[in-house]
């Protein structure tokens, strides 16, 4: 008989999304999008912030 492993894990609409963020950061194409674009002087956010968000919406769909 096999045996079922069972986890407290939340199932979620976005399917294997957090995985691929935490492959994401753990790469660091963040630091990279930085490295080749720059760093945005006095601005609340860098471009490897607005990028990222928009790369994750593309996987889940959006256009």
């Amino acid at each position: 008989m096999p045996k079922i492993a069972i986890k407290n894990e939340n199932i979620t609409s976005f399917g294997g999304i957090y995985h691929i963020m935490d492959v994401y950061s753990k790469l660091g194409f963040e630091k990279l999008t930085e490295s080749v674009l720059g760093r945005c002087s006095g601005k609340a956010f860098s471009y490897g912030s607005i990028l990222c968000p928009l790369f994750f919406s593309c996987l889940c769909g959006g256009e």
